[in-house]
């Protein structure tokens, strides 16, 4: 289960990073 969670909030980082609007 952790590392489940670990892996969705790695790529949710992953995705904003690759966001550009998310850089503000």
């Amino acid at each position: 289960m952790f590392v489940r969670s670990y892996a969705f909030m790695f790529l949710a980082i992953l995705f904003w990073s690759m966001n550009p609007v998310a850089n503000k």
